[in-house]
């Protein structure tokens, strides 16, 4: 059973209930359902950014790359811990550091983020053959590499029902006359 996705208010009437010692933090862990480490990070960020801080991003944030390399240089120090680093830095999540700092040691570039590249163009339309077509396809690479998400028969099986259905369809979009023909010579 996955956790439901508190809003900001929520998560800051939990936070509120804790500060006022109504409830201690394991306790409302317990209560809510939600990890030590969810709670402290919700804290964190309140206390960082506010009520903004609690809400759910609608976007990744931005930082630049001199940001980046010093809070990398920072952590590599040894002077402070992740969790001082991305208070010092106002940085989304420990996960970001450790990305960049993943990134440093692998020897690649801290580059800031720019908005990256559209997920998808608009394309042509498919038509649902060439659906099918690509499903088996990407079926047929995961039963090669040996990670099949379906028995091995269970393809056999639709791509057989795959073949037929493209007889079917060619032979429905024939005319009249060319069924005829081609009836005759199969029947000789």
């Amino acid at each position: 059973m996955s956790k439901p996705k508190l809003n900001a208010l929520e998560k800051l009437a939990i936070l509120q209930e804790i500060e006022s010692g109504h409830i201690g933090r394991n306790a409302a862990v317990r209560k809510y359902g939600f990890s030590k480490s969810t709670v402290a990070q919700w804290q964190r960020r309140y206390h960082l950014y506010g009520y903004e801080g609690l809400e759910i991003p609608s976007h990744n944030r931005s930082y630049s790359e001199e940001l980046k390399h010093q809070a990398v240089m920072d952590y590599l120090g040894g002077g402070l811990s992740q969790y001082q680093i991305i208070e010092k830095y106002k940085i989304a999540s420990r996960t970001q550091l450790t990305d960049w700092i993943k990134k440093y040691n692998g020897h690649s570039s801290l580059k800031a983020y720019t908005g990256g590249t559209p997920a998808m163009t608009k394309g042509r339309s498919t038509t649902w053959q060439e659906r099918i077509d690509i499903v088996l396809y990407c079926l047929a690479l995961a039963v090669i590499r040996n990670k099949s998400v379906i028995p091995l028969w269970l393809f056999v099986r639709i791509h057989n029902l795959n073949e037929q259905l493209h007889e079917l369809i060619e032979h429905s979009e024939r005319s009249d006359s060319q069924r005829t023909i081609l009836d005759k010579c199969r029947h000789k």
